[in-house]
């Protein structure tokens, strides 16, 4: 993603972010500010070992190294009920020891004999009274538990040389920062939240656009090579050869067409493709072979194609007709007893105006009441407007769907086509129930 598609995304989807920056951080700022502020104190105590005014410089180090091996188990003293339960009478709490030890903590400083306690209470003159008296029933309690001397004094001398102060800030909340990062964090966290929504929305959309449309799939058809021309050699003399698809494919439009008068059906691509006007072709052969009168009309004023597949000269058609120069009846022609054919006529200027217009209304209503099926080839949907300017008067629109090409032993017709380009065409034809179905036009 470049910046400038990461910057459209942040444009429409603000809304997302900020609703999460101000919910998260909302919700920090209201526990910071409700939450019991907390203080910490603390104190340090010195031990040492005592030794006599005779002792050599060994002594003292047998005795410093002594001490320093014990120091954490002093340490670990600070918690215990020996040392909390002096100083839980000293300051008349109503504590027991093993509550107060949830308050109180001892650790040693690196390579020294100096245990620091550490106490923490909502008030901060209780912290640094703890502090001190933990420190100082620390140092009592490792006095009784060392080694004693020759007279039975203890050989442990401990000596406070910190005293805990009576804190002025407490130790939290930190609400500044909390609240900053919280800020930061939803930040960061709207935006990807935004990225996800986007994701999410685009894939909706892509799934949207490429699954099926509520239309019925009437048939697929194969391609033509050559457009159908050869197939329509012998058309005089009445053998169309419509061909076993076109066959299936009338059989399937007569089901969708039983409630729908006048049956005026569009055959138009979704996009620009040779074998459409084949297909419209022989779907009007297989329609007159099964005994309907038929009309074919080539509506695709723009780019006919019909009188060159019948080997007609491109004369009066139904752009004539359109304009007042002539007659249906005087264009029309007929190829066997029950296919009639109207070709395109010259190409005006403005075709869909001209299909869209009050006369091909009028055109409408007659050849529907004259014929049992009148099949209107139109240009490709996506392509222009035409198609949709001749909807209001037909029953429906057979839209034609190229194929992509099989791959493997797939025979499911509906996965090889672009859903995104028929979605689309439908759209733009109108309400869905403009499209009487879907002909998968493959190679």
């Amino acid at each position: 993603m470049q910046a400038r598609d990461f910057l459209d995304v942040l444009r429409r989807r603000w809304l997302a972010v900020v609703a999460v920056v101000v919910i998260f951080t909302g919700a920090v700022a209201a526990l910071e500010y409700h939450a019991t502020p907390q203080y910490r104190a603390d104190a340090k105590e010195y031990f040492a070992i005592k030794t006599s005014t005779t002792g050599t410089g060994n002594d003292l180090s047998q005795g410093s190294a002594y001490v320093q091996g014990q120091v954490l188990t002093y340490a670990t003293l600070a918690t215990t009920p020996t040392v909390l339960a002096p100083v839980i009478a000293e300051l008349k709490l109503k504590l027991t020891p093993s509550q107060l030890a949830g308050q109180i903590s001892a650790t040693v400083l690196p390579n020294t004999v100096v245990v620091t306690v550490e106490a923490t209470s909502s008030s901060p003159r209780l912290a640094a009274s703890l502090a001190n008296s933990v420190a100082q029933q620390l140092g009592v309690a490792v006095a009784a538990l060392a080694p004693v001397d020759a007279t039975g004094a203890s050989r442990i001398v401990a000596r406070t040389i910190a005293t805990a102060p009576v804190p002025k800030v407490p130790a939290t909340p930190k609400k500044k920062r909390n609240i900053s990062a919280a800020f930061v964090g939803s930040l960061l966290l709207g935006v990807a939240f935004a990225m996800l929504l986007e994701l999410l929305g685009t894939q909706r959309r892509r799934d949207r656009l490429l699954s099926p449309i509520d239309a019925p799939m009437l048939g697929e058809v194969s391609w033509l090579p050559d457009g159908g021309v050869r197939s329509f050699a012998r058309i005089e003399s009445g053998l169309y050869q419509a061909g076993v698809e076109f066959d299936r494919l009338r059989e399937s439009l007569d089901f969708v067409l039983v409630d729908r008068l006048p049956k005026l059906v569009i055959v138009a691509a979704t996009i620009v493709q040779d074998d459409k006007s084949a297909a419209a072709l022989r779907l009007a052969f297989a329609s007159a072979e099964s005994g309907t009168r038929t009309l074919l009309i080539d509506a695709n004023l723009r780019a006919p194609t019909i009188a060159k597949r019948l080997g007609q000269p491109q004369g009066p058609g139904l752009s004539s007709v359109l304009a007042g120069r002539t007659t249906f009846d005087d264009v029309v022609v007929g190829f066997g007893s029950q296919l009639d054919v109207l070709t395109s006529g010259p190409t005006p200027p403005n075709p869909a105006d001209l299909l869209g217009s009050k006369s091909m209304e009028d055109l409408m209503k007659v050849v529907g009441a004259r014929y049992g099926l009148v099949i209107i080839d139109s240009p490709a949907v996506l392509a222009h407007e035409d198609t949709a300017r001749i909807v209001p008067y037909a029953a429906g629109v057979v839209l034609v769907a190229p194929t992509r090409r099989r791959r493997g032993r797939s025979r499911d017709t509906s996965k090889l086509l672009d859903w995104a380009d028929v979605r689309e065409a439908v759209n733009k034809l109108g309400p869905v129930s403009a499209v009487l179905g879907i002909v998968a036009s493959g190679r």
